[in-house]
């Protein structure tokens, strides 16, 4: 059991299973210092060694403002998914749910919007969560964001920005290109796509 929670360099992994924590930097045992771990965060990788993550990802997350956001990995007949280029970074499209929509509908929509691609619901299945926390206006905010992954077998869309989003690219991503490429994309990027190119 683990929760893997990013900001934009660094990891938080909250886990019940040490040989899980690969290579980072501190490490933490209950009881935990709450205050400490949540400053140290801004700077350095951290691991929570836990009895019950579940228990602990919550005392975690009560420090946070919390959104929820939906999106897609969107995968062809090529085995190629779909990305976007936003802030100098490749990512996948997703954005957050409004009220009264469902994950799904708001996944679907924020593609159509973000990309001009028309999904089919019946066509995505549920696939990941992932956290990340950033800081907006002095607000402390945690993501949770739904994934999903999505058939698409349509040939000939024409694919289109929404520039007004600050979306400059939308292009089919190939697994070589990905390799080139996943080092300017976000660790929680990553994580969907590697759990994809696992499968």
């Amino acid at each position: 059991m683990k929760y893997s929670i990013y900001n934009v360099y660094h990891e938080l992994l909250i886990t019940d299973n040490a040989s899980l924590s690969g290579d980072k930097d501190i490490f933490f045992y209950e009881p935990f210092d709450w205050n400490k771990i949540i400053s140290l965060f801004h700077e350095k990788s951290l691991v929570l060694i836990s009895k019950n993550p579940d228990e602990t990802f919550n005392e975690f997350q009560s420090h946070y403002e919390q959104i929820e956001a939906a999106g897609g990995l969107i995968v062809n007949p090529q085995q190629q998914w779909l990305m976007i280029y936003r802030l100098g970074r490749w990512d996948l499209p997703k954005g957050k749910i409004d009220e009264g929509e469902s994950p799904l509908q708001t996944a679907v929509r924020e593609i159509k919007e973000e990309c001009n691609v028309n999904l089919n619901p019946d066509d995505c299945k549920f696939f990941e969560h992932t956290y990340h926390v950033y800081t907006l206006k002095n607000r402390t905010i945690l993501k949770k964001t739904h994934w999903y992954l999505c058939r698409y077998n349509e040939a000939n869309t024409i694919l289109i920005p929404q520039t007004e989003e600050g979306i400059e690219k939308v292009e089919w991503v190939s697994r070589e290109q990905w390799n080139e490429r996943k080092q300017n994309s976000y660790p929680s990027i990553v994580q969907v796509v590697e759990k994809y190119g696992s499968l």
